[in-house]
């Protein structure tokens, strides 16, 4: 959990919009276990939350493996 709330959190730095997806499978327990640390986090940063809709544009997938 602490290894994906850093990721996540240093990604995000100088950035103005993040898109975040975090997969919720039963074995991805480690996700759900992060969420507290990233919401914090990006939050500490001057970030606010949304839902993603159809009107929300500049988003597209890409792996970042």
């Amino acid at each position: 959990a602490a290894a994906i709330a850093n990721s996540v959190l240093n990604n995000a730095k100088g950035k103005q919009q993040i898109c975040v997806l975090m997969h919720d499978a039963s074995g991805k327990s480690t996700t759900a276990d992060a969420l507290p640390a990233i919401i914090e986090g990006l939050q500490k940063q001057g970030f606010s939350f949304a839902p993603l809709t159809t009107e929300v544009t500049g988003f597209r997938h890409r792996v970042a493996n």
